[in-house]
């Protein structure tokens, strides 16, 4: 999955926006609640499927070092547990360390929204049929 994940910071208020080009780990640094995270299908199919809306949960905690922990839970299964780590590149741009460069993502107060066009999710949930190429959007609000 792609956790270009999206991320906010202990001394930030509503209103504070960051965008490209203006990201510190401190903005990313702390523990959110994924509150979205939909996944469309590439046109022409279009579907949208979101998993909190399906009763998934998830959360990410990220340190001041970067390091993030996004966790999954789906009620009767185990919990689904990704690590990573976020960087700031020289243009002040956040990298995730799952996926290859820059995350589109951005915050509005404590809120972070990351946009990924270059995943593919299973929406037949069917594993004798491929993944379809989507998109996806993640909303984290903090705790």
């Amino acid at each position: 999955m792609a956790v270009a994940v999206a991320l906010l910071l202990g001394t930030g208020c509503s209103g504070d926006e960051v965008g490209p080009g203006e990201w510190t780990l401190e903005d990313l640094q702390g523990t959110w609640t994924i509150t979205r995270l939909e996944y469309t299908a590439d046109p022409p199919d279009e579907e949208v499927f979101d998993l909190i809306e399906e009763g998934q949960t998830a959360t990410i905690v990220v340190d001041g070092n970067g390091n993030y922990t996004l966790t999954q839970t789906v009620q009767g299964l185990p919990p689904v547990v990704v690590t990573g780590v976020f960087s700031i590149d020289e243009n002040g741009n956040v990298v995730d360390s799952n996926e290859a460069g820059i995350a589109d993502i951005t915050r509005d107060g404590d809120t972070i929204t990351l946009r990924d066009e270059s995943v593919t999710f299973d929406f037949d949930n069917d594993p004798e049929t491929a993944e379809t190429g989507a998109d996806l959007v993640m909303e984290w609000e903090r705790q």
